[in-house]
């Protein structure tokens, strides 16, 4: 049994990025309504790539909504917690969060936008586990802020420790700090490939629950006319494979 060592944990000062989707529209001589949304500051979901452009699966569904609707998007990339208090103050008309009591409450959800897994990886040869509970005493470390079902999300058996990311967490798996890490599939292998772990070393042991990252309006704006566009734009590219292709057919996943 491999003892836990403290974290120390890290104030990170955010700067907020604020970028308009696309740069061929003219927003001062465009009369559509332009609509605000707030996208999460995790890899893979947003982030800034190799040519300080921000890229990311929450971004490229910002940008097919974009083009499906004709209205034009401010996106605001921040860190999770700031995205949902953008949400409860409706300084943002749109996010895309977990379905969650808390997003129910601060929003109203317009559609899924994707079903991912949450799974709880560790070394390759760990005993695959049916109940959390199996991991009574363990370490399992879980993005800081997410919420991934009950199950999980209110467990006593198991010691969860708060990540800031996941590329944290697997560090910590192979220096035998953690047992396991939960968070989703796509998250897993973004990381597993930045960090250049093989694959192969690692393994889903249990996979928690599947939840659902909904595209939310807040019930604090004013700006209710941009629903319908959105919830019809959301339903045609769910439809016509676009949003499958971003979340599973983009370089994410394992091939």
């Amino acid at each position: 049994m491999f003892k836990y060592r403290s974290i120390t944990t890290c104030l990170l000062v955010f700067s907020t990025s604020l970028f308009t989707i696309s740069s061929d529209i003219n927003l001062a001589s465009v009369k559509t309504p332009l609509a605000k949304f707030s996208t999460s500051n995790i890899a893979p979901w947003g982030y800034k790539n190799a040519q300080d452009q921000y890229d990311g699966l929450l971004i490229k569904v910002a940008q097919s909504l974009q083009s499906e609707t004709k209205i034009p998007i401010k996106n605001a990339v921040l860190p999770y917690p700031r995205v949902i208090n953008d949400i409860k103050t409706g300084t943002s008309d749109f996010a895309i969060m977990f379905n969650s009591p808390q997003a129910n409450e601060l929003g109203i959800s317009i559609g899924s936008v994707v079903k991912p897994k949450i799974v709880l990886i560790a070394f390759k040869g760990t005993e695959k586990v049916s109940n959390l509970n199996e991991l009574s005493g363990r370490y399992i470390g879980y993005l800081r802020g997410s919420k991934y079902g009950e199950v999980f999300d209110h467990n006593t058996e198991i010691s969860r420790v708060p990540l800031e990311s996941v590329n944290q967490g697997i560090k910590m798996l192979l220096q035998n700090r953690l047992y396991a890490v939960a968070a989703t599939e796509q998250t897993f292998y973004y990381a597993l490939r930045k960090l250049k772990i093989s694959k192969n070393k690692i393994a889903s042991i249990m996979t928690i629950s599947t939840t659902s990252g909904d595209l939310y309006f807040s019930k604090a704006s004013k700006n209710t006319h941009l629903i319908e566009p959105f919830r019809k734009a959301l339903i045609k590219l769910n439809k016509n494979g676009v949003l499958h292709d971003i979340f599973y057919n983009n370089g994410y996943m394992p091939e």
